[in-house]
């Protein structure tokens, strides 16, 4: 698994475990629901800055998302 396939998966959970919907955290970030999905499905490479707006939503620092990722 790619690491940005990692980061979809542990975002995906995130969202879910907070009961936050597709669609509510791409108007937190400004983009589609259609982003958010291709990003949950690992299509797309998320850039810093959308890792620490994510990390902001989920009430996480941007270093404890990246952290969840297991080691390579």
């Amino acid at each position: 698994m790619s690491l940005t396939q990692e980061f979809a998966e542990q975002l995906r959970k995130e969202r879910k475990r907070r009961k936050l919907t597709q669609q509510e955290l791409a108007s937190f970030l400004g983009m589609s629901q259609g982003n958010v999905s291709a990003i949950e499905r690992g299509d797309w490479n998320v850039s810093l800055e959308i890792v620490d707006r994510i990390a902001k939503r989920l009430d996480m620092k941007a270093e404890l998302v990246l952290r969840r990722l297991p080691p390579r």
